[in-house]
Parts: C-alpha cells; structure tokens; sequence
C-alpha cells in the first residue's frame, strides 16, 4: 500500500448508496477528527485502485478503511464514493488539539509504524 496522500479531517458523513446514514459500526466515526490517507496499491495488477484510511487519535488501533472507489476534492471535502457506499470529510485543519495530535501519534507508532512513516513524510 502506498499513501499518495494525508490530510486532517472530520468524518462528515458514511452513507449507503442511497444515502442512507450508517447506523453500524461506521456511525462511531461521524463527526470525529482524525488523519486521511488516500491509499493506492502498490502491485502492478491493482494500479489506480484509490481507498480512504481514516485514523482518528482514539481508541487505540481504530481506524476506517473504505473500498476501493471514485475520490473527488473540493474547497471544502474530500469525498469517496464506493460500490456500496458514501463517506465524505470536511475540511478542518484545527481539529485536532496537541494533546489530541500527540495521543494520535502514540497510537500510530503502536499500532501503524509503517504507516505512520508514510503520513508523516506528507503531512
């Protein structure tokens, strides 16, 4: 997996195809600060296969993977939308405090190291 690109954002929403807000597992994330990284593979056979990875600073090893879809950036969102689903961020560099910041950076040397070498290299 390669990182093409990160951001700091809120999850906005996480809809169905119809849009339809997600009551399962993905609704804990709407409206939580967190780092995006736009996700590419790194294998030949998957080239141009884009997805969304979105760590939020807690709990710890949390974080939201989308399927591979059509990404689209405006002033104000960056947006995916997936076979099945929906998920659009706003844009909001200040979302995350320091301590927020800092607590986001444990997590990911814990959890993510790889990752976070990535992210850090970008943001």
């Amino acid at each position: 997996m390669i990182i093409k690109q990160a951001y700091i954002r809120i999850l906005d929403t996480a809809s169905d195809g119809e849009g339809n807000t997600y009551n399962d597992w993905r609704y804990s994330y709407i409206g939580r600060p967190g780092v995006i990284a736009i996700c590419e593979a790194d294998s030949a056979d998957q080239a141009g296969n884009s997805w969304i990875c979105f760590f939020p600073p807690e709990p710890l090893g949390a974080y939201l993977k989308t399927s591979h879809g059509d990404i689209q950036k405006t002033a104000d969102t960056l947006s995916i939308a997936t076979r099945n689903s929906q998920y659009s961020f706003c844009i909001d560099n200040d979302c995350l405090s320091d301590e927020l910041k800092e607590i986001w950076k444990k997590n990911m040397e814990r959890v993510f190291p790889e990752i976070l070498d990535q992210i850090e290299k970008i943001l």
